[in-house]
């Protein structure tokens, strides 16, 4: 991280890697990484910490292909301020 994709093909397999975060599953799935990060550093992470850290991730993130940038980055962005207005 970050991606740097030098041809089309890497630009669909990076967008496939995070394709979560434009979609419903975004909460889910970032609850399911944290669990995994807070067994594998035998760490707890506060609420207020896990959210800033996905705040930040999002805002670093960028989707590639058309398909991605159209479809699945409002639904980022949503998730974005649903994250900041908690």
């Amino acid at each position: 991280m970050p991606h740097a994709p030098a041809n089309l093909l890497e630009q669909i397999i990076c967008d496939a890697d995070l394709f979560h975060l434009g979609t419903d599953k975004f909460s889910e799935m970032t609850e399911l990484l944290r669990q995994e990060l807070q067994v594998y550093y035998n760490k707890e992470f506060s609420n207020e910490k896990w959210r800033q850290w996905n705040i930040e991730f999002l805002l670093s993130h960028r989707y590639f292909t058309g398909y991605c940038q159209l479809n699945l980055e409002p639904v980022k962005q949503k998730w974005i301020e649903q994250l900041r207005n908690k």
